[in-house]
Order: C-alpha cells, then sequence, then structure tokens
C-alpha cells in the first residue's frame, strides 16, 4: 500500500518526522482511576518543538527544545 500524503511526516517518532505529543506524570495507563484528575502536563510538544512548559516564562509560545524533566 503506498504511504499517504501525510505518513511520510506523521505516525511515529522518528528523525525528521514532527513530533506532536505530550508529556505525563504519573502515566494515565498505569495509575488509578480515581486519581486522572490529577495528572500533571509536563511539556506538550507540537511539530517537533516544545509549545508549552509549566513554569516557562512563555507557556503558549516556544518554551524551548529541550526534553522535558
Amino acid at each position: 500500500m503506498a504511504p499517504d500524503r501525510n505518513e511520510t511526516r506523521h505516525g511515529s517518532l522518528e528523525a525528521g518526522k514532527e513530533a506532536s505529543f505530550v508529556v505525563l506524570d504519573p502515566d494515565p495507563l498505569k495509575c488509578d482511576p480515581r486519581h486522572i484528575e490529577d495528572i500533571r502536563v509536563l511539556d506538550t510538544w507540537s511539530r517537533g518543538r516544545c509549545v508549552y512548559r509549566p513554569g516557562t516564562k512563555d507557556s503558549e509560545g516556544d518554551a524551548g527544545d529541550e526534553p522535558g524533566p
């Protein structure tokens, strides 16, 4: 099957692809369901750039390209 128009840029975390994901603490798949509301967002990445990190000066803009804690 031929790749669709986005498959070469999206769909997995690989060098050269655009990455959009969030870093959560604790892992929502492993925490007690009664504590889902307590999950914290540590980083939000869009198109390979960190766009949100709590406590940064400009949390809606570029929060830097360094990985989260």
